[in-house]
């Protein structure tokens, strides 16, 4: 895998038992958690994103389409 550059700006554990961790992560586009989790003597079992930008899973609504004017204003 390349060399990239990245950016980590939080990295919490959420829960640790028997070796087993869950963290969430606050970390520049472009990087690889997976990479991450290997370098901390890991891997990921799961692996989910729960934002990106100004969008977030909680917003989720399979019904609600947001309008693209909509969109591009919160970017």
């Amino acid at each position: 895998m390349p060399l990239r550059r990245s950016r980590v700006d939080a990295l919490d554990v959420i829960t640790y038992s028997d070796g087993v961790a869950a963290l969430d992560l606050r970390v520049s586009s472009g990087t690889y958690v997976r990479a991450i989790a290997h370098a901390l003597g890991g891997h990921c079992r799961t692996l989910r994103r729960t934002e990106i930008g100004p969008f977030s899973v909680d917003e989720d609504d399979p019904e609600l389409i947001i309008p693209p004017e909509e969109a591009l204003t919160r970017l």
